[in-house]
């Protein structure tokens, strides 16, 4: 009987089990996918490639200039370890500002838990907001128009 018992109530964890993980899975939202022909769709596109190492679409994104002044080879070596950041944190929209002739800036905030630190009271984060610049291109496309995160300082590339 007491046997009956235990594998009736392991039965019955393991439903309530089941039944968390699908309710989690469910009610899990994934980010809005903005469309591909606007500035922070650009943005969130350039992002994801860094985070999937998908260094030949991210450098897509750059203008025309801007490849010219940096091969895909050197501007990759510079940009590796975005994937790590990009891991690591929530990225999230803070606005886009539209400038004049064809130009718009889209405001990015990066935040992470900040490493814990010895009889550390309340967890603390780490954000750093970034700004990317945009500009219109002939054809109707939206390319960054300065060397976008992660390269410091901006314009450098070997």
């Amino acid at each position: 009987m007491a046997r009956g018992v235990l594998i009736a109530l392991g039965i019955g964890g393991g439903l309530l089990v089941g039944i968390a993980v699908l309710a989690v899975l469910l009610t899990r939202r994934e980010p809005p996918l903005y469309p591909p022909t606007t500035p922070e769709g650009v943005t969130q596109r350039y992002l994801q490639a860094l985070a999937q190492e998908q260094w030949a679409e991210a450098y897509t994104y750059l203008a025309p200039d801007l490849q010219a002044r940096c091969t895909l080879d050197a501007w990759q070596s510079q940009v590796a370890f975005a994937r790590y950041t990009l891991e690591q944190s929530a990225v999230l929209l803070r606005g886009v500002d539209y400038r004049d002739e064809g130009t718009v800036v889209v405001r990015v905030v990066f935040s992470q838990p900040a490493p814990p630190r010895p009889f550390q009271l309340t967890p603390q984060d780490w954000t750093s907001e970034h700004q990317f610049r945009l500009k219109r291109q002939a054809d109707g496309s939206w390319k960054f128009a300065v060397f976008p995160w992660p390269l410091w300082p901006e314009g450098q590339c070997p």
